[in-house]
């Protein structure tokens, strides 16, 4: 005589589904959490815009010129625009061709302040994004006499943005 083993078949695949969706949903949802830290961190901390702005300071540091030097501008304000909306406001030759290298739409040199970022008058609603990133990321309370080199430059049709601190 056959047994009939129907519900048990039934019980298996009901259990086994159950165990394969589970592994499925955490499998998501630990992709997605590294996914967004992977966007975030390319958005906010590009290699190639700490790169522009290292080449840049180094540049400045380097420059002979008071008007250009980094500690003569440093020492004259807490928040100084290097380039403005593509324009460099420092006319050197370096500056001008990091820029068009990198295509940098803003450069500030601003005190490690958080009203001072706070103040800050953007138009670009990703780039108020960044500033409110870069306020919890950035310690201020500690060093205030550090400052902030912030950049924003177009890679294609993104925007991405970079910060270094000076100390």
């Amino acid at each position: 005589m056959k047994k009939n083993n129907k519900g048990f078949m039934l019980a298996e695949v009901v259990i086994t589904s159950t165990v394969v969706m589970t592994a499925m949903i955490s499998l998501y949802f630990t992709f997605n959490k590294i996914y967004a830290r992977y966007n975030t961190l390319t958005t906010y901390k590009n290699v190639d815009g700490m790169y522009a702005i290292e080449n840049i300071i180094d540049n400045m540091i380097s420059d002979e010129n008071t008007n250009t030097n980094i500690n003569k501008i440093i020492s004259s304000s807490n928040n100084v625009k290097i380039i403005d909306n593509r324009q460099c406001k420092i006319s050197t030759e370096y500056c001008t061709i990091t820029q068009q290298a990198y295509n940098i739409q803003n450069m500030y040199i601003i005190k490690k302040d958080s009203t001072i970022i706070n103040g800050l008058k953007v138009t670009n609603n990703t780039f108020k994004d960044y500033l409110t990133y870069i306020s919890k990321y950035y310690n201020f309370e500690s060093n205030l006499n550090n400052h902030l080199v912030i950049i924003e430059y177009k890679d294609g049709e993104e925007y991405n943005y970079s910060s270094i601190e000076l100390g």
